[in-house]
């Protein structure tokens, strides 16, 4: 194991000095993101100094996982398969893996301490396109123990509403860009099937002053559902 987490460190090493690299070629600054720091100490003139961090991560996190017009379980839900498979892919190959499984969960913490959490005005889930090919193992391992017909049925309805939201951002691309106040991957769902699939999922924008009662009372059933699938993983084990 040692020598996997040597190799990983050699590798995310390699990965700063050439996103550094790139980043003095095309732009003067070997500092990668050099514009969030930037802001961090001089906001544009005209806006509020305000600061790229807020450190909520009790509201990032599971606005990322779980706010209906930009969280994973809007978008990609299918993610999700990766917590049933998160403790099989562990107890498999542990070595290569755990490097991965540590990668996301420092991202997403990461993630959930930025003021935008959602990427701002911009397709969602776009931060976390640097850690997706990471989770491919674990949805791999996660699909493997859904093997029942009850779990298929969850495992193609996640699947077919994460299809269903590509679809709607292709056929309309001015879905996936959303502003505080609006829902649009809703509102489309809900013309084309008279009811989202999605419009359970809470909302983690602060519209309003009570905001967080209705969100994180809407999370409740998500994080169960979640956290079931995380037991199925950890709890049963795969047949011989």
């Amino acid at each position: 194991m040692h020598a996997a987490f040597t190799r990983f460190a050699i590798a995310a090493a390699g990965v700063v000095l050439i996103a550094a690299l790139a980043s003095f070629l095309i732009y003067g600054i070997p500092v990668p993101y050099a514009g969030y720091l930037v802001w961090l100490v001089a906001p544009s003139a005209g806006l509020p100094p305000e600061s790229t961090f807020t450190f909520y991560f009790w509201v990032g996190l599971p606005a990322m996982l779980f706010d209906r017009a930009l969280g994973v379980a809007a978008f990609a839900p299918w993610l999700f398969i990766a917590a049933a498979g998160a403790a099989p892919a562990l107890r498999a190959d542990r070595a290569r893996l755990l490097p991965a499984a540590v990668t996301i969960a420092v991202t997403l913490f990461a993630l959930s301490l930025f003021r935008y959490w959602e990427g701002g005005y911009a397709p969602p889930g776009r931060y976390l396109l640097d850690v997706l090919p990471l989770a491919a193992p674990f949805v791999a391992y996660g699909l493997f123990r859904m093997r029942s017909a009850p779990l298929r049925a969850v495992a193609f309805a996640l699947v077919a509403l994460g299809v269903i939201a590509t679809l709607a951002y292709a056929a309309v691309p001015t879905t996936a860009l959303n502003t505080a106040f609006d829902d649009k991957l809703q509102e489309l769902l809900d013309a084309v099937f008279g009811a989202s699939p999605i419009g359970w999922l809470p909302s983690f924008q602060p519209t309003t002053r009570d905001w967080y009662i209705a969100a994180y009372a809407r999370v409740i059933p998500a994080v169960v559902g979640v956290g079931a699938l995380a037991w199925l993983g950890i709890r049963v084990r795969a047949r011989p």
